[in-house]
């Protein structure tokens, strides 16, 4: 309910710039990490926790393989969101057909449908690479982020309990997964 009343509230698209984030340019990475500390920050949105440095961001996104992608959103120069896309895992090979996806966007910039035209850009990316279905997990209590994922149709799966532990507070998460229409299994 709360979803709808925001997305309701911010219907307009707001002009943004999708494009990769430039792995080696200190800037992108404080773009980045920039947004990721504000959703970190609200304590409701991610299971990440701690402070992210540009230089740290940085580190991360040259360490991103080749089927790895950050997509940005960018409003008037400025870094607003951004998408990760990466292998489920890494040990095995058995489940190279997943990818894991995440979505942070800036609190004055959601329901504008950045999330929509980060995830078209990453969503290709992801085909391209040759992945099969994408999985996320949303804190249970996210609603935003459960309906952005719905609406993108992401379906749940199930529901991890105490699966993250932000302070001392215990949150669920919600197991969701995509399957590529010309990959899905019946």
């Amino acid at each position: 309910m709360e979803a709808n009343r925001h997305l309701a509230r911010r219907s307009l698209d707001v002009e943004a710039v999708i494009r990769p984030v430039r792995r080696d340019d200190l800037q992108d990475a404080a773009g980045v990490a920039g947004v990721l500390n504000s959703v970190i920050v609200e304590g409701r949105y991610t299971a990440l926790a701690g402070h992210w440095t540009a230089e740290a961001e940085q580190a991360f996104l040259q360490s991103l393989g080749p089927r790895s992608e950050v997509f940005v959103a960018a409003v008037d120069g400025q870094i607003v969101g951004f998408q990760v896309i990466e292998p489920f895992v890494a040990y095995t090979s058995t489940m190279d057909h997943v990818a894991h996806l995440g979505t942070y966007v800036l609190a004055g910039f959601r329901g504008c449908g950045i999330g929509r035209k980060l995830a078209r850009a990453t969503l290709a990316f992801a085909r391209e690479q040759g992945y099969e279905k994408s999985v996320v997990y949303v804190m249970a209590d996210n609603e935003l982020g459960l309906a952005y994922y719905r609406g993108l149709g992401f379906e749940e799966r199930g529901v991890l309990r105490c699966q993250t532990k932000i302070g001392n507070v215990y949150h669920d998460e919600v197991f969701m997964e995509l399957h590529f229409e010309e990959h899905r299994c019946e």
